[in-house]
């Protein structure tokens, strides 16, 4: 299992198998999986050239949402 903490604090795990990443709102904490996997090509690279045994990454980005940057407005 992987696991990740959202803003609030909350830990969710999920399968390692399962390659998911995300977009969170620090304002609302709200998470939006992304569709693909930005990292891919280099966990190739890393494993051609590293002697090193990669079972799992992990990448989310933090910010504010559209919604939650129009209610400041």
């Amino acid at each position: 299992m992987q696991s990740r903490t959202t803003a609030d604090g909350e830990a969710l795990y999920s399968p390692i198998q399962q390659d998911q990443h995300y977009l969170t709102c620090l304002q609302c904490g709200n998470s939006v999986p992304l569709d693909f996997c930005p990292l891919q090509e280099m966990e190739k690279q890393l494993r051609r050239s590293q002697a090193f045994t990669i079972y799992y990454h992990t990448l989310e980005f933090f910010g504010v949402c559209e919604p939650c940057t129009q209610s400041v407005d």
